[in-house]
């Protein structure tokens, strides 16, 4: 009697005690209904990651900040630059009763320090855009494609921008530099203009030659399907 009192008593305590540590580690959660955000069948990936609020990766703030890819972008904006300043340029030069010589000159006089700036600004991106074509140019031959060679073209070539830029801001402001620079940018333009449209039917030519040979392919196939179905007629009627 004695002993089954005891162990009644022993799992009681040990009852309780599970209780107690069962509700000890339970955590309270509170449920937020929230309107389901349905998908549109027409999304793509990037609309629906940005209705997801989800972060765009890989992110480019993981990047870290390189001579490459500084170039490479400075590149892209300085031929945004030289576009930006020709158009400009051919604006003020339509719409404007004064020359484009006595406009600068103007402007030179009223703010000779700006205008020194004004200069350099413009003179560097063609300077920039320039050298840096050249070493494309270079690494288009096969020259220069290691790393070391690709830091020390990129260290040159902003040497040879600065100094050229510097060099040029007093010069090619005259009448003769206004004309030389314009007329060297539109054959630049038009050498351009004939590169892409080279391109163009070359890629055409590509494509007609790829579809000549699908069709040989496939008449070649088509042949062979008809020589696979004679034998097998033969191979009939001799069993026959």
């Amino acid at each position: 009697m004695a002993l089954s009192a005891r162990l009644l008593g022993r799992g009681l305590i040990k009852c309780t005690g599970l209780r107690s540590i069962s509700a000890s580690q339970c955590r309270h959660v509170t449920l937020q209904p929230k309107p389901a955000q349905l998908a549109n069948e027409n999304e793509g990936h990037d609309e629906r990651n940005m209705r997801l609020c989800r972060p765009q990766s890989p992110h480019l703030t993981i990047y870290q900040i390189q001579l490459t890819s500084t170039l490479s972008i400075t590149h892209r904006f300085t031929g945004i630059a030289l576009s930006g300043y020709a158009a400009a340029f051919a604006a003020t030069s339509l719409l404007s009763n004064k020359p484009m010589l006595d406009i600068i000159n103007n402007i030179s006089q009223c703010y000779p320090n700006f205008f020194m700036v004004f200069k350099f600004g413009l003179i560097f991106p063609f300077t920039y855009h320039f050298f840096n074509g050249i070493r494309h140019l270079m690494w288009d031959s096969g020259k220069n494609l290691s790393n070391k060679g690709v830091y020390a073209s990129g260290y040159a070539m902003l040497a040879a921008a600065a100094i050229s830029g510097i060099w040029d801001s007093g010069k090619m402001l005259t009448l003769k530099g206004v004309y030389t620079s314009g007329y060297a940018m539109l054959l630049l333009s038009l050498l351009s203009f004939a590169g892409i449209i080279y391109m163009i039917e070359e890629f055409k030519r590509i494509e007609r030659e790829l579809e000549l040979k699908r069709q040989e392919e496939a008449a070649r196939l088509e042949e062979l399907k008809k020589q696979e179905k004679k034998k097998k007629k033969k191979s009939r009627g001799r069993g026959c």
